[in-house]
């Protein structure tokens, strides 16, 4: 009898153990994992830190990039003639980022991008149309596309139930918390990602991202030795106007369209 009430207490402890190690999902039933619905008008601000690599983890990188590339450009005609316009516009892969601001409202969108080596990306789009100051590039690159609908938030597609560890404070706010080891394309370039074309625990990255919990707002995402710290300023109270060489852009191209 003893050892019975003996087993089954052990039981009782391990079934307590995994319960308390769990994380509770309730959580997450409240809202999305991530805001999908932004408010008419609204600011932010994306810092970009990284931690210091060797050059030779950077050469590693930069060959694993291109091997990608051109995996996905065999693949894919689009991806392919995107990536050969970069190359005749000599945009360099390995420029980072260093901030980000993104200000919305209404059916206009501007983002302007600071690269590491000062350079600026000035970006304005509408329903109908995008338009880009891309660095060393002269002319306007212009996109027929609806910038608004996009991923205002790239990198977290991957988050999920599965990969949920709880809520913890985070930046002075409570935030849910995902963390995962993936391949860096899973983050980076999701819409691109085939399981099939990679493999290899040793490849993968830690993944970790912090969602507010009171709005689901990206606070932090980490992976690959770099951090993307959100900060969320005052909007504009009245609409964006659209500087008049990138409107311009947008009218001819829209024209241009219209052309039978």
């Amino acid at each position: 009898m003893k050892s019975i009430i003996l087993f089954s207490c052990c039981l009782f402890a391990i079934s307590a153990s995994r319960a308390q190690n769990e994380p509770d999902l309730s959580a997450l039933e409240k809202g999305p994992l991530i805001v999908n619905q932004l408010p008419a008008n609204i600011k932010w601000q994306v810092d970009y830190r990284y931690t210091a690599k060797s050059a030779t983890q950077e050469q590693q990188q930069q060959a694993a990039i291109d091997k990608k590339n051109a995996e996905l450009a065999a693949k894919d005609p689009l991806f392919a003639k995107m990536l050969n316009r970069q190359k005749n516009l000599k945009v360099i892969n390995m420029t980072r980022p260093v901030q980000t601001t993104v200000t919305i409202t209404g059916t206009i969108r501007h983002e302007e991008r600071i690269f590491d080596k000062g350079d600026r990306l000035d970006q304005w789009a509408n329903e109908q149309a995008c338009v880009e100051r891309i660095p060393g590039i002269s002319q306007l690159n212009v996109r027929i596309d609806n910038t608004l609908t996009q991923n205002n938030f790239p990198g977290f597609t991957w988050i999920n139930k599965s990969n949920f560890v709880g809520i913890q404070k985070h930046q002075g706010t409570d935030c849910l918390v995902f963390s995962q080891r993936l391949y860096l394309e899973q983050i980076t370039l999701p819409e691109h990602f085939d399981p099939a074309m990679v493999s290899g625990e040793e490849n993968k990255v830690n993944a970790t991202a912090y969602i507010q919990v009171s709005n689901r707002y990206p606070v932090e995402l980490t992976f690959d030795g770099e951090t993307r710290a959100y900060t969320y300023l005052q909007p504009p109270s009245s609409m964006q106007v659209i500087p008049k060489e990138f409107q311009a852009a947008i009218d001819k191209i829209n024209t241009t369209a219209k052309t039978p």
